[in-house]
């Protein structure tokens, strides 16, 4: 039950990012500090860079949801810690 409560966590954390994404959409290719992030807006848009977030979102909880029960817990609580750096990024936004 705690892998289920932290993986939708992680989706709708992943959710909020990518409509930050398409909110920001004019201004993120020129204050993106992530390399591989301006790599894919500069390829393919924005709308590239979302739908790669969610491909690595729906992968990321995909292989975590099939590691052994012995590890997964703790796959998890990694995941949902790297997001939850994530939501208090935007919580100055949001408030």
């Amino acid at each position: 039950m705690k892998q289920h409560v932290l993986s939708v966590w992680v989706i709708v954390v992943a959710a909020v990012d990518s409509w930050f994404c398409l909110i920001d959409r004019v201004d993120l290719p020129a204050v993106e500090m992530n390399p591989l992030a301006v790599w894919v807006m500069a390829a393919g848009g924005v709308e590239l860079l979302v739908a790669s977030k969610c491909a690595g979102t729906a992968l990321a909880v995909y292989v975590a949801s099939t590691i052994r029960p012995r590890w997964r817990l703790l796959v998890f609580c990694s995941l949902a810690a790297v997001q939850l750096v994530v939501a208090l990024s935007y919580l100055p936004r949001i408030f």
